[in-house]
């Protein structure tokens, strides 16, 4: 009886070494809200995610070595919801016509954003 016991925990212990896994690389998730269909915006938006310019000059080296960069791109046909998706921290940039960008930073400053740990 001892004997199986024994082997019982030799065999869940090899199970559990053989189940950690090195630590994966960090993942950093940027959400972009943009509005295609501003002109002012197009060059922040559309050129920038067709060029892959993120993906091109996002650092790689020292902290960032291993590094994974998920880009959520979102479009949006007006301000207000790439302002709500900054103030809930789902957007980290937003790009959107004059207005609703004054309205956006007149928000960020009677308003604190939470934010993310």
């Amino acid at each position: 009886m001892v004997r199986h016991l024994h082997a019982l925990l030799l065999s869940v212990t090899c199970l559990g070494w053989m189940s950690v896994q090195p630590v994966s690389a960090e993942t950093i998730t940027i959400g972009i809200g943009t509005q295609d269909t501003t002109t002012n915006t197009a060059t922040a938006g559309t050129i920038i995610r067709q060029l892959h310019l993120l993906e091109k000059y996002l650092p790689t080296d020292g902290k960032y070595a291993g590094v994974k960069y998920e880009i959520d791109w979102q479009n949006f046909t007006s301000g207000p919801p790439v302002t709500n998706g900054m103030m809930a921290n789902k957007l980290q940039f937003g790009m959107m016509g004059d207005y609703p960008l004054i309205v956006n930073g007149f928000t960020f400053a009677i308003i604190p954003r939470a934010r993310a740990g």
